[in-house]
């Protein structure tokens, strides 16, 4: 799987339930852990989500107030 459908899926899952871990993210797309840093750099750049210890948050302006 290509990095740019990897961060389409991450996009999609942190949308839908706001927190992942990294190790998580690792287990769903079969790749390893640094590989997911890789991946999550641009879009923690681009303000899309937020580093967490140990996961991410989908970034508080993404947020929808349900």
């Amino acid at each position: 799987m290509l990095q740019v459908e990897r961060q389409r899926r991450i996009k999609e899952w942190i949308e839908s339930e706001q927190n992942l871990k990294i190790s998580e993210l690792s287990k769903r797309l079969g790749v390893s852990e640094m590989t997911v840093h890789r991946d999550i750099k641009p879009l923690i750049e681009e303000g899309a989500i937020v580093k967490t210890f140990g996961g991410i948050s989908l970034s508080p302006k993404n947020k929808v107030d349900s």
